[in-house]
């Protein structure tokens, strides 16, 4: 799941980075940590959906009461 150290790691080697290519190399890096994160909040998302979704659909009545 997200780890928010070696994104703030990612980003502060990319702020002090002068070389060009290493940037984008670092940036690269980022938005692949980023996109596995979305992936796997999608997973848990989609499980959660499968497992729970009969009870969260009828949350909304019940409340309503």
């Amino acid at each position: 799941m997200y780890d928010a150290h070696l994104v703030r790691r990612l980003c502060g080697e990319i702020t002090a980075e002068m070389d060009p290519e290493e940037v984008e190399d670092l940036i690269s890096l980022l938005q692949a940590v980023i996109r596995d994160d979305i992936e796997e909040i999608q997973v848990r998302i989609a499980f959660m959906r499968q497992k729970y979704g009969s009870a969260l659909a009828e949350s909304p009545s019940r409340a309503a009461d």
